[in-house]
């Protein structure tokens, strides 16, 4: 036989539910605000935040995951995510949320959709106080322009380096013409030199030996001293194949290159 609650008894268990339901109230009002912050920040994010079950069923998308799409909250919330973002009816080849569950860690990778957009996109696995993985958040961001950047980038710096080659050759091309000009420089003063003193000076020293009024002795004087000026460069730059040869060695030595015979040297 059931023994009805005395009225006491029923006092007692409604005081208790107001007690229960009080605290629970006071619980939401103290939770509430926090989670209201929490989805305040998830919703400012530009990056795409879907939370998944592990069959890759959409369980909360922020604003921007929802956008993407043009759907609500509502309409993605149980929907695969695949069939969402991808149209297909299975998960995509190398999924990051499916590898982030397979591996028990972060999982990511960059997608080029077919409308040439380019998505950095990353797995991390949920898991409860157990450390059993329990669902995948998601995150998804444009990169299209970033990529960009680095593609126009690497253009440049592929010009700049053929540009630096192209320099690097000119440079040595004009190494090579500059130092064929300084031998080709070096032999043509080697040889206005020795012609000089050679052809010119033996005969000006000739000359000064004959009979020669003061006119003539003065002209010849300035002539010898303006072809001495004028040859004295050369004859200091090339002074140093000739280190210690005296003036007189020097001819003899430019007349043995030159292939005369002992008799013209002589002479």
């Amino acid at each position: 036989m059931v023994r009805k609650p005395t009225y006491e008894q029923l006092q007692q268990r409604v005081k208790q539910l107001e007690n229960e339901a009080s605290g629970r109230k006071r619980a939401e009002e103290t939770l509430n605000p926090r989670e209201q912050e929490k989805g305040m920040m998830l919703e400012s994010l530009v990056e795409h935040v879907v939370y998944q079950d592990l069959d890759n069923t959409v369980v909360w998308a922020n604003r921007a995951a929802c956008e993407s799409v043009g759907k609500t909250r509502e309409a993605l919330i149980g929907r695969r995510c695949y069939e969402l973002w991808a149209e297909r009816h299975s998960p995509c080849e190398e999924c990051p949320v499916k590898r982030s569950v397979e591996a028990g860690s972060p999982q990511a990778m960059e997608k080029t959709t077919p409308d040439q957009r380019c998505w950095y996109i990353q797995g991390c696995p949920v898991r409860d106080e157990n450390g059993e993985i329990v669902g995948v958040v998601e995150l998804t961001l444009d990169i299209s322009e970033r990529k960009k950047a680095e593609e126009a980038l690497k253009e440049k710096e592929a010009q700049l380096e053929a540009k630096a080659d192209n320099l690097e050759e000119v440079n040595t091309a004009l190494r090579v013409l500059l130092t064929r000009r300084d031998n080709d420089k070096g032999e043509l003063e080697e040889k206005v030199l020795s012609k000089v003193k050679d052809l010119i000076l033996p005969y000006i020293e000739r000359l000064k030996k004959t009979p020669l009024n003061a006119h003539q002795k003065s002209c010849v004087d300035i002539l010898e001293s303006n072809l001495t000026d004028i040859v004295s460069p050369f004859s200091r730059r090339l002074s140093s194949r000739y280190v210690g040869l005296t003036p007189t060695e020097i001819r003899v030595v430019n007349l043995i290159k030159d292939d005369k015979t002992t008799k013209e040297i002589a002479e």
